[in-house]
């Protein structure tokens, strides 16, 4: 069932996650603030319906991706 799960976790969210954290920049520092910039104001989140709603909206975008390639 993990694997299950795993597979469905938008590609565009893991590579999202990766760059914040930053395990996958690139090398030259353009990508340097990547690791501060967020549109997400953690702020607001009060709640765990909070948090789904966030993620929610993370995997449309991974789906809108999709359909464009």
């Amino acid at each position: 069932w993990i694997l299950e799960i795993w597979n469905n976790i938008p590609i565009e969210m893991i590579i999202k996650s990766f760059k914040k954290c930053s395990i996958s920049n690139k090398l030259n520092d353009t990508e340097d603030n990547l690791l501060y910039n967020s549109d997400i104001d953690y702020n607001e989140i009060n709640n765990n319906e909070d948090l789904i709603e966030i993620v929610e909206e993370d995997s449309l975008f991974a789906k809108e991706l999709e359909l464009e390639d």
